[in-house]
């Protein structure tokens, strides 16, 4: 995102990439991985043919970066005291990078910020062997490309309501809290509901109506982890649960990124997120069941691949019975239903279940909870054709969503749950998604 008021510029970009390259001692920022700012700034007829570069990368750990303006062969290096930048590298999928600067920095004492920016972001990777690759992000405007402008219009927080705050200290980092809600809407036969607008819709956050920001059909690429239970007590059915799976796998886009991890005493990692789905369909087939059911433990370590994705998350998960990980004593205390249920809430992460043949009424229960409080949903087959049902109910409901976005009337960032319900105006329609987010905090 890209803000700014009179005082500041603000920016912050999150990368998914392979691997975070910082800047070495002999390079300049632009020449490793980095975020590049290009602004024209219409300040006046004198600054009119004037680019702006701002260059954001990390170096041992300390963010570095630079400031740049001129046209043509003509640049002069600025001077950028007042830069603060937080670079946030990450093992396998690229860093965070989030910073501000001052405008007197920029356009010297006494010159009122601009009106209107016209700019692009750059993401600028290097690899090991010193290989260069960028891709550029251009707001809406009249053209494309690495050389294109979008433009980018001041909203005063007067203008905002109030919506945009600037934290008092030291990094002047502000928050514009967009939620993005995942919809799905049947009818009384289970039916989808595809056909509905905006103005059908009524969104609640803690009681209060809010006002509905962005609708589409949600179309987002989106990270899902399959979790197959291979426990002992799955070996009479692990043939039908690895087909089901493959199925699914099948069902995906191609635009969707996906892991499995088959868990019973032991958890393993059977296709990464890098691994295309002929490997994973042969890592599958090879499952064999034995052993416990280390669930809890398997959904924590499904958790912490997601955690830095900022991307639509989902995790479908396969078992038969209750969790065996609490009694590990590899896992102490750490793992836990609550400890799951809130790392699952606080990364948003949509959580289906697929309770194949259970019994037990606490693992029921907390299935439950879990795709309840996550927004997901629950399936309780007992045959091996009801499995594969549910597995491609789950792939129709992916692809039956709305995505409706709201910027909450609630500006206060006290890091609290915020409940949130939405319906469809006078119709007797099921409406599933998640049911909260936490604020961030302050």
């Amino acid at each position: 995102w890209f803000a700014w008021d009179d005082e500041a510029l603000y920016f912050a970009a999150d990368v998914n990439d392979d691997d975070y390259l910082g800047c070495a001692r002999d390079q300049a920022p632009w020449e490793a991985d980095a975020l590049m700012i290009s602004m024209r700034l219409p300040l006046s007829t004198a600054d009119e043919g004037d680019t702006y570069y701002l260059v954001a990368s990390e170096r041992d750990g300390e963010p570095v970066g630079c400031g740049l303006r001129g046209d043509g062969d003509r640049y002069n290096m600025l001077g950028l005291p007042s830069l603060h930048l937080q670079v946030i590298p990450r093992e396998r999928t690229g860093p965070r990078i989030e910073g501000c600067v001052d405008w007197v920095d920029l356009l010297g004492e006494g010159v009122a910020p601009p009106e209107m920016i016209h700019l692009n972001f750059e993401v600028r990777d290097v690899d090991r062997e010193g290989r260069m690759k960028s891709i550029s992000w251009v707001p809406p405007g009249e053209g494309r490309g690495a050389q294109a402008f979008g433009v980018a219009l001041l909203l005063r927080p007067s203008e905002l309501d109030g919506l945009i705050r600037r934290r008092a200290d030291a990094d002047h980092t502000i928050y514009v809290r967009l939620v993005n809600l995942p919809v799905v809407v049947t009818d009384a036969a289970n039916n989808y509901v595809l056909n509905l607008e905006a103005d059908d819709f009524e969104v609640l956050e803690d009681g209060k109506t809010q006002k509905i920001e962005g609708f589409r059909f949600e179309t987002r690429p989106m990270t899902v982890g399959l979790l197959i239970d291979s426990s002992g007590s799955m070996e009479k059915s692990i043939d039908h649960a690895k087909e089901a799976a493959i199925s699914f796998l099948d069902a995906l886009r191609v635009e969707d990124r996906s892991f499995v991890i088959s868990f019973s005493h032991n958890i393993e990692l059977i296709k990464d997120l890098e691994g295309d789905n002929e490997s994973a369909i042969e890592a599958i087939e090879r499952i064999k069941a034995e052993g416990g059911t280390f669930l809890y433990a398997a959904m924590n370590f499904a958790l912490s691949k997601l955690r830095y994705l900022n991307e639509k998350k989902v995790l479908v998960l396969l078992s038969d019975g209750k969790d065996e990980s609490m009694g590990a004593a590899m896992f102490g205390d750490q793992i836990g239903f609550t400890h799951m249920l809130e790392e699952a809430k606080k990364q948003e992460v949509v959580v289906y279940a697929v309770a194949f043949r259970m019994t037990d009424p606490k693992a029921i229960g907390e299935f439950n909870s879990l795709v309840g409080e996550t927004g997901g949903r629950i399936f309780r087959p007992k045959t091996a054709v009801g499995l594969l049902d549910a597995y491609n109910e789950i792939a129709s409901d992916l692809k039956s969503q709305y995505l409706l976005s709201y910027v909450s009337s609630n500006s206060d960032m006290d890091g609290r749950w915020r409940k949130i319900r939405v319906r469809v105006k006078g119709k007797n329609y099921t409406v599933r998604t998640r049911p909260g987010y936490y604020a961030h905090h302050r």
